[in-house]
């Protein structure tokens, strides 16, 4: 089959106009790109402070300004003045058992918790029983979140060991075998 010189001179016209336009638009892209790693650090504070303000989501923010999340972070804090000294002067602010928990959080030992806050033992154990049922709480949550579907099973499970006060190794001996679950 023949094809009309014309309409094969429009399909390479077209071709060659297309390769351009693609060719064009990743050599803009690469010049962007090359001249958003080329910023100094004050510069990149601008521009992530810019897209900010404009509206853009942080990860936005982050691919156009080619910056981590935590730097977008910090960046932001400091514009706002949310800093780490102030944060620090909030916690300072907070109830003596905020900042306990706080502290429990960070992992301090609960000498330290009573020395910092200036509080007796009593007190700073019945505050890390109050963390505690929290952080178990969210666990719990987390536990429930993953059995979905299987919660009835695991509740079956959970009324025979409590029944028949089973031991680590008659546990262990149960799960081995499943038939046993059954009986």
């Amino acid at each position: 089959m023949l094809i009309n010189p014309s309409v094969q001179r429009r399909n390479t016209t077209q071709n060659i106009r297309e390769s351009t336009e693609s060719l064009f638009f990743i050599f803009i892209q690469s010049t962007v790109f090359n001249t958003v790693m080329l910023l100094s650090k004050k510069d990149k504070e601008k521009l992530v402070i810019k897209l900010a303000n404009e509206g853009k989501t942080t990860r936005d923010i982050a691919k156009e300004a080619h910056v981590s999340l935590k730097t977008i972070g910090q960046i932001l804090n400091k514009v706002t003045g949310d800093d780490e000294a102030e944060k620090e002067q909030r916690l300072k602010d907070k109830s003596e058992y905020a900042r306990a928990f706080k502290m429990f959080k960070d992992g301090l030992p609960l000498e330290d918790v009573a020395i910092e806050l200036d509080i007796e033992s009593p007190t700073v154990l019945c505050y890390y029983k109050d963390y505690l049922k929290i952080v178990n709480m969210g666990r719990l949550v987390t536990i429930y979140q993953e059995l979905k579907d299987d919660l009835s099973l695991f509740l079956r499970l959970y009324r025979r060991i409590k029944k028949e006060r089973l031991s680590k190794p008659e546990l262990l001996q149960l799960l081995k075998t499943p038939k046993l679950l059954w009986t």
